[in-house]
């Protein structure tokens, strides 16, 4: 076997060496390439980010306005519930009035159409006598249904006194 001579050897490195170089080159075009890439895939990210942070910046705005109307909502049911109370016991009061006056009306009425039966019968001879006496007590029923009238405009007048729904001071 012969020997290489320098020229060949060096000949058979240069043509190494610029395969070599072809190959780093080549390494480098792609390692740029993946660097552009990956440069391009930050700044998406970086959008993204920028797209994501003023969507969640809104989104706490109006969180923020929804918490204030949660909390007029709120107090809108404070509210309402203190009317409705002040309401059911007007409601009451009055039945409560409405029931005693009809209660003391139909005594009054029981009462004297009782006297009236009883006088009658036991003074059935004496009309003109009778006739005085249901007037009598027709006066008397007259007086107590006036009364009874007067009670219930003064329960009435009581209850319009009322405010219906008082505002609290603030």
């Amino acid at each position: 076997m012969n020997s290489p001579t320098r020229l060949e050897v060096d000949a058979a490195i240069h043509a190494l060496d610029e395969r070599y170089e072809r190959r780093f080159d080549r390494l480098e075009a792609r390692i740029d390439a993946l660097i552009r890439r990956m440069d391009e895939g930050f700044e998406r990210i970086d959008e993204r980010m920028a797209r994501f942070e003023e969507r969640m910046a809104r989104f706490e705005e109006q969180l923020i306005g929804f918490s204030g109307r949660l909390d007029r909502v709120e107090a809108d049911c404070r509210e309402t519930r203190r009317i409705a109370s002040s309401i059911k016991q007007t409601v009451i009061t009055t039945a409560v009035a409405s029931v005693i006056a009809i209660v003391i009306g139909f005594g009054a009425i029981t009462s004297s159409m009782q006297t009236s039966m009883l006088n009658a019968f036991s003074s059935g001879q004496h009309a003109g006598t009778q006739f005085e006496k249901n007037a009598a007590l027709q006066e008397k029923m007259q007086r107590q249904a006036d009364e009874t009238d007067a009670v219930l405009r003064a329960i009435r007048k009581d209850l319009e006194a009322r405010p219906l729904n008082p505002r609290p001071a603030r």
